[in-house]
């Protein structure tokens, strides 16, 4: 960045908002900025649910579809 684009930024901002509007967006940011620190240290680990079980097929073949009459194996 050259020396004068920092100054020219901040006398665009101040020309657009006005001195008056600057602390009260510094404050709301501010506060944002805190509110979403907050939220995302109590997150830091997401829930991932528990894979579910899965029960194999019994030996004796209970769980395997029986085909129907007229159906080829």
């Amino acid at each position: 960045m050259s020396d004068w684009l920092i100054p020219a930024l901040v006398i665009l901002v101040l020309l657009l908002f006005g001195s008056r509007r600057l602390p009260e967006m510094a404050r709301s940011f501010g506060q944002s900025l805190k509110i979403f620190r907050s939220e995302t240290k109590g997150a830091s680990a997401p829930e991932i649910p528990a894979p579910q079980q899965v029960q194999p097929p019994s030996p004796d073949g209970a769980a395997t579809p029986k085909p129907e009459p007229g159906q080829l194996r």
